[in-house]
């Protein structure tokens, strides 16, 4: 079995749901809070005498994936606080000899899926543990693992934790359960590459049709899986997923500052990630009785409503040639079909600047029965084509034109004014200069480690017609790092030079946001 082969129903999928459930539900305050709060194991072991979610229904929660679009589900096995919420004979900490459940809702959950159609996987934490004394886990400099308890680092060893307790847990994972989709892997840290590739090849030795995701460590792993919440702003080339939360907590949180996002946002975020050629592996926290929380099922049940509709412009995307957004929104690329996202409504029509693409029908996908009227646009040597939309907006989160190509879409020419009179230069359209010392653009599309004064990124562009621009830069700051200002920047054009330095506007995000700071040059 070949990674092409595992990787087709997910390249098809592009939608799946992530479960964050454990003894920490009943505490409410998210899947870290053994961590967060430094309990101790002996303390945190009690929470187990009183999980008792009597309230499970397997089928209930597939057919809430099922019906918000879903095609699989993914749950936690076994979180950093090391309770095993499956049947297991490595430890007697798991759901079944713990908790007075003495049930496996694993393989309720596994029946389930197969039942409704969805593909099943598990979440396993694999380095990062904080009940076993042996685990060891130190990224980005800091110390994630237990030091509270077990403050003598020399006493843990990482190897002997993922040979004597990983590998048999995976094991069981993998025969007890029948056809597993999917390993996800969760915070590699430290690990070996030798102990990445021992895990990914046991995995695929016992199931060679399941995936294995990017977290086992070390370039490894059957697709690549980004950071918590992360969208790029292109597509990187490769197979990727992106887990999201629909709320503040990934585990249950009931807090008073807890921020159940909208659905608009939901759908935007999915439409965004299959126009890159990714998965939305979107993330719900059951309560400690085993439902998922009313909020959460509001929300899928609303992206379900626009997948009913919309279906075919997400399942089996592959990334557009397009830059990632428009004035208006994005694009999606389908079954030889090009799919326009109209997050904003245009007036009168939706313009395409800058591409070159024969269409033979243009039709609004919630109402296919009537073509719309579409014509070849050009303004100053920049060729597009014009799609005429009806007066009233069909749907305000995101109404579909889906547009029948003859040949391929590509873009032709520089990138172009828009609809809107925009320019965006992105950063994986611009050259990076010849010899640049600390610029990079990454596989996600953004500018990295541009210190070095002397380097520059380029773009050739085209604008329709003469007229004053008013230059304004997209910037963040490193995940792990603080907020760094007063770094100056110089943007030129033919004769013309802007100068301004990127201060504060306090328009940072809270995480992996985008546009989090920007800086008018003029």
């Amino acid at each position: 079995m070949t990674t092409e082969d595992r990787l087709s129903w997910f390249r098809d999928a592009r939608f799946g749901m992530f479960i964050h459930w454990g003894i920490y539900c009943q505490l409410g305050f998210g899947e870290w809070v053994q961590f967060t709060l430094r309990i101790p194991v002996k303390r945190y072991e009690i929470l187990a005498r009183s999980f008792n979610p009597v309230r499970f229904d397997a089928d209930a929660w597939a057919m809430a994936a099922k019906n918000a679009g879903m095609r699989y589900m993914i749950i936690t096995a076994k979180h950093h606080d090391g309770f095993s919420m499956f049947e297991t004979a490595v430890d007697s900490f798991n759901v079944v000899q713990a908790a007075p459940w003495k049930h496996d809702p694993m393989k309720d959950l596994a029946d389930a899926c197969r039942r409704h159609g969805l593909k099943f996987g598990f979440y396993y934490s694999h380095v990062r543990e904080w009940r076993h004394p042996k685990a060891s886990s130190w990224e980005h400099g800091s110390n994630y693992g237990n030091s509270w308890d077990y403050p003598d680092e020399s006493t843990k060893d990482l190897n002997w934790y993922i040979d004597n307790f990983d590998k048999p847990q995976l094991r069981e994972l993998l025969t007890n359960y029948g056809p597993i989709g999917v390993i996800w892997f969760d915070t590699p840290s430290e690990i070996s590459e030798e102990k990445s590739r021992e895990l990914t090849d046991l995995v695929h030795e016992l199931q060679p049709d399941c995936l294995v995701n990017g977290r086992v460590g070390n370039g490894l792993g059957d697709y690549e899986s980004l950071g918590d919440d992360e969208i790029p702003v292109n597509s990187p080339g490769t197979d990727w997923e992106t887990p999201m939360t629909i709320c503040r907590g990934w585990g249950y949180y009931d807090k008073s500052d807890n921020e159940w996002k909208e659905p608009a946002l939901l759908i935007r975020q999915l439409v965004s990630a299959a126009s890159r050629g990714g998965n939305y592996l979107l993330n719900v926290g059951p309560t400690p009785e085993g439902k998922i929380p009313p909020e959460a099922l509001e929300r899928l049940a609303a992206v379900g409503s626009w997948m009913d509709t919309n279906e075919e412009s997400i399942r089996g995307a592959t990334a557009t040639p397009f830059s990632r957004e428009y004035p208006w929104g994005t694009t999606t690329f389908a079954h030889g079909k090009l799919y326009l996202h109209l997050f904003d409504y245009p007036i009168g029509r939706v313009e395409l600047w800058g591409i070159k693409a024969a269409v033979r029908k243009a039709q609004l996908l919630s109402y296919l029965g009537t073509d719309l009227p579409v014509s070849v646009i050009d303004e100053g040597g920049i060729g597009g084509i014009a799609v005429y939309l009806p007066s009233a907006c069909p749907d305000p989160v995101d109404t579909v034109v889906v547009l029948e190509i003859d040949g391929a879409v590509e873009r032709d020419g520089p990138v172009a004014e828009q609809q809107d009179g925009s320019v965006w230069l992105h950063a994986f359209d611009g050259k990076v200069s010849k010899g640049a010392k600390s610029l990079i653009v990454s596989s996600a599309g953004i500018t990295e480690g541009w210190t070095d004064a002397g380097d520059t990124l380029a773009w050739d562009f085209a604008a329709r017609s003469p007229g004053d621009f008013e230059v304004s830069i997209v910037t963040k700051t490193n995940f792990w790092g603080e907020w760094d200002f007063g770094h100056v920047v110089t943007v030129s054009c033919a004769d013309q030079a802007l100068t301004a330095s990127i201060e504060d506007s306090g328009g940072h995000g809270r995480h992996r946001a985008y546009e989090e700071r920007i800086t008018p040059c003029g």
